[in-house]
C-alpha cells in the first residue's frame, strides 16, 4: 500500500542510534545531534483505527487495519545534489512492494536536521476542506492524501516521475538542542506548522523500554493530532496521528453523507539491524 510508504518520509528525519531490551538515551556518537551511517536500517509497523459516529455523536462502530511494514535504510552519506553537500541519502520501501521506493535526501547543521530534497514527486491535485456551519472538515481521503506526499502538505502524490524535487525553503524537520521546551517552525507553506518537545517518558515498544522525549505539532489543520516519540539513542520510535470529526463520504455523497468518523494511525519500531 503506497498511502503506507509515504506517511514514513517524513519519519526519515529522526532515524539514529543504539538500543537493546532498555534505551536510557545513550548513544554511541554523542546523542546531541543525529547520527547517521551507511546501511544502517530500521522496519516499522502502521496500524490505523477508524471509528464511526451515530446520529447522537456516540462511537457506534470501529474498525482496525494493519497497514503493514515498512523499511527505511540509510544508502549514502556526504552525497553533493546541486548546491548541497554532505546529504544523507534514505531510501523507504513496504516489506510487501520493495520494487516502490522513495529516496529524500536531509542535511545535519549545527541547529538542527534539515529536508533537502526528495524523489518521486509525480504530479499533484490540491485537497480542499469542506465547509458546514462554518467550520472546516476533511474527509478520510483527505487526510490518506495529505499523508501520501513528501512534505505532508496539501497535495496528492502520484507516482508518475523520478525526477529530484528540492524543497523551496529546506524543511527543519529538528533543532537542535533537544530539550523540553523548545519549539521550531518546520512549514510555512502550503500552511504553518511549528513543533515543539512538550515532555520526555518511558514508553515500552516491541518488548523494548525508550526514554523518549515528546514531540507535539502546533498547525492549522482542525481537531487533530500529530505527536512524534524520539529517543536520541535509538531515533524515531513511534509516530501518532489523529484526527476527529472527520467527513465520511461515499461514491455517491463525495461531499459527506452526514455522518463523522475519527481516524487515529500508529507507527512502531519493530526492527533496527544495530
Amino acid at each position: 500500500m503506497k498511502k503506507n510508504l509515504k506517511i514514513f518520509i517524513f519519519i526519515l528525519a529522526f532515524l539514529s542510534g543504539n538500543c537493546s531490551n532498555s534505551d536510557n538515551g545513550s548513544s554511541p556518537i554523542d546523542g546531541k545531534i543525529y547520527p547517521a551511517d551507511v546501511n544502517l536500517e530500521w522496519e516499522y509497523n502502521t496500524t490505523a483505527q477508524t471509528d464511526y459516529y451515530d446520529s447522537s455523536g456516540n462511537i457506534d462502530s470501529s474498525q482496525t487495519i494493519d497497514l503493514g511494514n515498512t523499511i527505511v535504510r540509510i544508502t549514502a552519506i556526504n552525497q553533493t545534489i546541486s548546491s548541497y553537500n554532505d546529504l544523507i541519502k534514505f531510501v523507504s520501501f513496504e516489506v510487501s512492494s520493495p520494487g516502490y521506493s522513495t529516496t529524500d535526501w536531509y542535511e545535519n547543521k549545527a541547529d538542527g536536521f534539515y529536508s533537502i530534497a526528495y524523489k518521486t514527486a509525480g504530479a499533484t491535485q490540491p485537497v480542499m476542506p469542506k465547509y458546514k456551519n462554518g467550520k472546516i472538515y476533511y474527509s478520510l481521503n483527505d487526510i490518506k492524501r495529505i499523508f501520501a506526499t513528501p512534505g505532508f502538505n496539501l497535495f496528492l502524490n502520484k507516482a508518475t516521475d523520478d525526477s529530484i524535487q528540492f524543497y523551496d525553503t529546506p524543511r527543519k524537520v529538528l533543532a537542535y538542542p533537544i530539550q523540553i521546551g523548545n519549539s521550531w517552525n518546520e512549514l510555512k507553506s502550503p500552511f504553518v506548522r511549528d513543533r515543539v518537545i512538550t515532555g520526555k517518558e518511558i514508553i515500552k515498544v516491541s518488548g523494548t523500554n525508550y526514554e523518549v522525549y515528546k514531540i507535539g505539532s502546533i498547525w492549522d489543520m482542525p481537531r487533530s493530532e500529530f505527536t512524534d516519540y524520539l529517543s536520541m539513542a535509538s531515533g524515531l520510535i513511534m509516530r501518532e496521528f489523529s484526527a476527529d470529526s472527520l467527513v465520511v463520504t461515499t461514491v455517491n455523497n463525495p461531499d459527506g453523507n452526514g455522518r463523522f468518523l475519527k481516524y487515529k494511525s500508529v507507527s512502531r519500531l519493530v526492527r533496527k539491524n544495530f
